[in-house]
């Protein structure tokens, strides 16, 4: 069954990105000349990424994961971005229409030129789908218990459990174990104000909201937890393939027909 394309989309931000082994070709020096030769007409605009700690769960900054400084190549528009560092890619936009466009237009595009064109991925360690979603309703402002006409009831049932106090926001986390390799977080719950905005390097398609929202936070990964393949973008193409294929099942699952009728089939 085809996936509807909503009007009103809540979604904000969409994130692929392909981890590697340190790669030799991306950290010589004249590698941006040929990147943006490769780039330039779709992500005309470039920019440094400094280098930062990257921190897990739990994670101190002692034992956090160093991400090398790389290069970002943004649209005119600055709707959609791909980041270089000489261990990964990563393909982000905020003006995001459907999978295939997505899949074909970005991701493919960039990953065939890396991969293929510039052999600079020795092999995929790990890659990662994420999809935020930041569901809003006509009727703010809202009321806890209000938000089970338009979420899955399921989501905010721990609220029956509050006896004392006033509840102020409601999280949860599930993790879903698809096969060996293959891993979907969905992260949920009631929040206030915005989670992506017009701060960072990306300018959002919408306007920035405020108030009260649901939040539905998908990340579907995969991890290799075998020896390191070679480099064969086909392999990588299909890898994320799987990976999205539960990600718009998981979303409707997580909404009612209320939240479809009243708000994400409206026009913006």
């Amino acid at each position: 069954m085809q996936k509807e394309v909503y009007s009103n989309a809540p979604l904000r931000l969409v994130t692929a990105e392909f981890r590697f082994p340190l790669s030799p070709i991306i950290l010589r020096q004249n590698i941006l000349d040929q990147f943006s030769e490769l780039l330039s007409d779709e992500f005309p605009i470039v920019e440094l990424t400094p280098p930062r700690i990257e921190l897990n769960p739990g994670s101190t900054q002692e034992n956090g994961v160093y991400a090398h400084p790389g290069h970002r190549f943004l649209t005119r528009e600055r709707t959609s971005s791909v980041t270089i560092t000489p261990s990964r890619v990563t393909i982000e936009t905020t003006n995001y229409g459907h999978w295939e466009d997505f899949r074909n237009n970005l991701i493919k595009m960039t990953i065939s030129k890396v991969g293929n064109d510039l052999q600079a991925i020795p092999g995929l360690e790990r890659i990662g789908l994420r999809y935020l979603n930041e569901v809003r309703v006509p009727s703010n402002p809202i009321t806890i218990d209000e938000w089970s006409k338009f979420v899955n009831s399921d989501l905010v049932a721990i609220k029956s459990i509050a006896k004392v106090g006033t509840i102020e926001t409601i999280q949860s986390v599930l993790h879903l174990k698809m096969d060996d390799s293959m891993e979907l977080v969905l992260r949920s719950g009631i929040l206030n104000g915005h989670l992506v905005d017009d701060s960072g390097p990306l300018r959002l398609s919408s306007p920035v909201l405020d108030g009260p929202f649901f939040l539905i936070d998908i990340d579907s990964f995969w991890t290799n937890s075998a020896s390191l393949n070679k480099w064969n973008l086909e392999d990588a193409i299909d890898l994320v393939d799987k990976l999205h294929d539960p990600i718009d099942e998981l979303f409707e699952n997580c909404i009612t027909d209320t939240l479809r009728n009243e708000a994400l089939r409206r026009e913006k």
